[in-house]
């Protein structure tokens, strides 16, 4: 898609995303706290179905891509360059 072609709602959106995104240790911050303050919050997961919940979570998100100073070889393995 072209520049041209992106709304302005769509150039929001994604400020607004990385803004979001960008707070991530404040949220982890807050979660935290949270945890502490009202650990009756975050047990409403059962001990049991934790694992699912974390393999799911993973396979939901997107991969990230490696530094440019880092390559894949051939066997999978990431190399210094």
């Amino acid at each position: 898609m072209q520049a041209s072609q992106v709304s302005a709602f769509e150039n929001n959106l994604a400020e607004l995303c990385g803004k979001v995104t960008s707070l991530f240790p404040l949220w982890v911050v807050l979660a935290a706290i949270g945890a502490l303050w009202q650990p009756a919050l975050f047990t409403w997961l059962p001990t049991s179905c934790i694992t699912y919940g974390l393999a799911l979570t993973s396979e939901l998100l997107p991969r990230p891509q490696p530094p440019t100073f880092w390559s894949t070889s051939y066997t999978g393995i990431i190399c210094w360059r």
